[in-house]
């Protein structure tokens, strides 16, 4: 997408406001065509960070990131003469058992890459590698920078898909990681949920110029900043079946609740539809997404063992263990995990309680 001046002309004038201001760099066609590639061109723009940028350090973030503090403390960071500083890709290690870098967030050492014309040398070994190497440009910046990099914090490119693989834990004190990468095609703005901190990226996509002057400090994001009234009281359902008895009626019933579904396989469209209630986020195709789990259970509470059909039992045996209560339909539950149950015909009554339970969280 090619934005027009008026565009950059708009958006500047706002950020004259922070002392900020946004550059529309346009690399020449020319300096594309010099290089072969079967990826898209885009994907490449990251070698010519040192030919638009004048100070000595700058950063590098893929636009599927968001930035939930301050990051001033990187423009100085000492790289110790190194090229560049990225956090590693747990998800990726070569053959000798290296450790590769994740090239979507990078601080860059624009001096370096100046003075040895790492753009040219980039440039030839895509021409030379692209079609040799599983990762596009991630791979060759890992070939040019072999052991010539400086790790840093998982916090820096917290990689939702990833988040298990690194054993990373927030500091005590912080309620988001400061950079979130929604990396692969698990997006937050598609309408079905498919990974965490889903709530981060729509809390600054609806954010207005004023709301963003409100914190020109960069305070660090927290939950009472996306949840000024408090986190909704939640229930979670997490099935592989798509006939759920009384869902939609716990639902309507139940306006003031927010009702998470999620499911391991990709949803039919019958429970993808249940988005049209505004209390419904639905999660489709989950499996493997620990952390994504981790979160439902921890933004949950309660869970409602109401989904015919295979049950999921680690999902049970976690809300049992954090003392979480767990309603269920009596003659539904297939394992003992001391529900609450009703009779299919009682739900209402499981509706009533659901409802005292938010009452006693207010």
């Amino acid at each position: 997408m090619i934005s027009s001046q008026e565009w950059f002309r708009g958006l500047n004038r706002h950020l004259a406001a922070f002392g900020s201001e946004v550059i529309n760099c346009r690399v020449d066609s020319s300096h594309i065509k010099q290089y072969k590639t079967n990826s898209n061109y885009a994907s490449y723009l990251r070698y010519f960070v040192a030919d638009f940028v004048s100070e000595e350090q700058a950063l590098y973030l893929d636009s599927d990131m968001v930035v939930t503090g301050s990051l001033e403390d990187l423009f100085t960071l000492d790289l110790q003469g190194r090229p560049l500083a990225a956090v590693r890709d747990y998800a990726i290690q070569v053959q000798d058992r290296q450790a590769m870098f994740d090239a979507g967030f990078m601080v860059i050492d624009t001096a370096y890459w100046k003075q040895y014309n790492m753009r040219r040398h980039l440039i030839d070994m895509t021409s030379e590698w692209h079609d040799k190497v599983p990762f596009a440009e991630q791979s060759i910046l890992n070939m040019v920078f072999r052991n010539n990099w400086l790790p840093l914090s998982f916090d820096n490119n917290y990689a939702v898909t990833k988040s298990s693989l690194a054993g990373f834990h927030l500091p005590n004190g912080q309620d988001y990681p400061k950079v979130v990468h929604y990396a692969s095609h698990r997006k937050p703005w598609l309408p079905l949920a498919c990974q965490a901190y889903r709530e981060v990226w729509w809390f600054y996509a609806q954010m207005d110029w004023s709301e963003v002057a409100e914190n020109a400090a960069l305070l660090p994001l927290s939950e009472d900043m996306i949840y000024p009234k408090g986190r909704p009281f939640t229930c979670l359902v997490y099935t592989n079946i798509s006939e759920i008895p009384h869902l939609t009626d716990l639902i309507s019933a139940l306006p003031k609740v927010q009702f998470k579904i999620a499911s391991r396989q990709h949803v039919t469209d019958k429970l993808a539809q249940l988005i049209t209630y505004p209390n419904v986020t639905v999660y489709s195709a989950i499996a493997g997404l620990n952390g994504l789990d981790l979160e439902l259970l921890r933004t949950s509470d309660l869970l409602l063992d109401i989904n015919p059909g295979r049950k999921v039992v680690e999902i049970l045996d976690a809300f049992r263990f954090e003392n979480k209560p767990i309603l269920g339909f009596e003659d539904l539950k297939s394992t003992k995990h001391n529900q609450q149950t009703y009779s299919r015909d009682r739900w209402k009554e499981m509706a009533e309680t659901i409802r005292q339970m938010r009452k006693k969280s207010l």
